[in-house]
């Protein structure tokens, strides 16, 4: 009995040894993973705390890129429309125009014009158009018995009137724009034959077709202007200043 009190004596201590350091192990353990798990945590907190601070954030713009609501917004449509056009044509027809032409005089009408139109969006716009037009001519055959040397013709014209250009697109960065530009207005002329013209007065409308390239401001234009007015004197006919034409243009757009 002693031996064997003796003897679970001497295994007991050894037992209670065993259990203590089986418990400091797991103890130890939790503590080295309590412990990783606490350097990963702070790890995470500082890395996302780093990309807060680098990445721009979403309500507060950077101060390099600049606002939207900052940058003016670029207009697509100029303001403005320039255009001065130089050309000729032809005399519309008339009584008196075919009696001129019977006295042996013909020639082509010149004419130069300018415009301005205040554009309100990409389709259409309202300006004002002037034209100032001229022809000079001399007679191939003389039909006078008292002078064998035939008068100089001559015809002024001018014309102030408004136009409402329209237009697929107005637009400044098209390749090419192409305009339609009806005019309604007033037309003053003269036509002087034997020294004998005065001053005529009379409506004045038509339009013109134009093709215009903004990067080059340079374009053509085709079109008619009609200016009916009473016959010049007794011995004269129903006339009209008006004249078919064809146009060098050259312009701008303004904002």
């Amino acid at each position: 009995m002693e031996q064997l009190e003796s003897a679970e004596n001497a295994r007991a201590p050894n037992g209670v040894h065993w259990y203590t350091d089986c418990s400091r192990v797991r103890v130890g353990s939790w503590t080295a993973l309590l412990t990783a798990s606490a350097l990963l945590l702070e790890a995470g907190s500082a890395w996302g705390a780093e990309a807060s601070a680098e990445a721009p954030s979403a309500e507060a713009p950077s101060a390099e890129a600049p606002s939207a609501a900052g940058t003016p917004r670029q207009r697509t449509v100029p303001a403005w429309n320039l255009r001065f056009g130089i050309g000729f044509g032809s005399r519309v027809v008339s009584d008196q125009e075919a009696l001129v032409q019977a006295e042996g005089y013909h020639g082509p009408r010149f004419h130069v014009t300018a415009e301005i139109t205040k554009t309100f969006g990409e389709h259409f716009g309202i300006g004002v158009f002037a034209l100032y037009g001229w022809r000079s001519a001399k007679s191939s055959a003389s039909t006078d018995p008292v002078s064998t040397e035939p008068p100089p013709y001559s015809e002024h014209l001018g014309i102030v009137a408004g136009t409402v250009p329209l237009s697929l697109c107005m637009c400044k960065h098209a390749v090419a724009t192409v305009r339609l530009a009806p005019i309604l207005g007033v037309g003053f002329g003269s036509a002087d034959l034997y020294g004998e013209g005065s001053s005529l007065v009379g409506p004045a409308f038509g339009g013109s077709l134009e093709l215009f390239v903004p990067a080059a401001h340079v374009g053509a234009a085709i079109g008619a202007y009609f200016v009916p007015v009473p016959a010049p004197g007794e011995a004269g006919a129903h006339d009209d200043l008006g004249a078919y034409f064809l146009s060098l243009i050259v312009g701008g757009d303004v904002d």
